[in-house]
């Protein structure tokens, strides 16, 4: 799992979707999402964009709200995991470890920990694992900031972004739809010989 871009240009406690919100990257999708259907996934700490997507939370059972944030959490999961290893090859970035470094020097360290990464991905050498407590640690950490400053969304990008998503959902749940009665046909044409 390689990392293709980082901005560690903000302290550790800058919550991920003001990041978002001050990357170059963010202009270009918007641009791009005018054009063509693009997808970023985000937790339910980013605001729901039109080229945002984040999981849609209380969902019922079996609806296709669930199977719509079923598969956004199993996709989004790669980050997850992503992240997880990076902290577990390099554990001066887990939560706990607390370094008084000038913001400069930690968004360096945290530079080269991402291309040491990626080059042990590449070289195929394994990660350690992070142990249970500090699993739980950083997970701990991070619920403080996954909630969403609703303040910073406009209603129309709101709007623009709840008829995004209600539109893949639909398709997600079609595509799911067809592809059972496909595997249902084809279990009737080789059981019926």
């Amino acid at each position: 799992m390689e990392i293709i871009s980082v901005d560690a240009s903000y302290g550790g406690a800058t919550h991920d979707s003001f990041i978002w919100t001050n990357h170059p990257l963010r202009q270009h999708l918007e641009q791009l999402s005018r054009n063509e259907s693009i997808w970023l996934l985000g937790d339910s700490g980013y605001a729901l964009r039109k080229y945002i997507m984040t999981p849609i939370t209380n969902t019922v059972p079996g609806s296709q709200e669930a199977h719509y944030t079923s598969v956004h959490v199993r996709t989004r999961n790669v980050i997850e995991r992503t992240i997880g290893l990076l902290k577990a090859r390099f554990r001066c970035l887990l939560v706990h470890t607390v370094r008084h470094y000038a913001p400069e020097v930690a968004a360096s360290i945290v530079n080269v920990c991402v291309v040491l990464h990626n080059m042990t991905v590449k070289s195929k050498i394994p990660a350690p694992t992070l142990t249970d407590e500090y699993a739980t640690s950083e997970g701990t950490m991070q619920l403080h900031h996954t909630h969403h400053d609703l303040s910073q969304s406009s209603s129309a990008e709101l709007n623009e972004g709840l008829a995004a998503r209600r539109a893949l959902v639909s398709r997600l749940w079609s595509s799911r739809a067809s592809t059972n009665k496909k595997n249902i046909d084809y279990s009737e044409k080789h059981y019926n010989v």
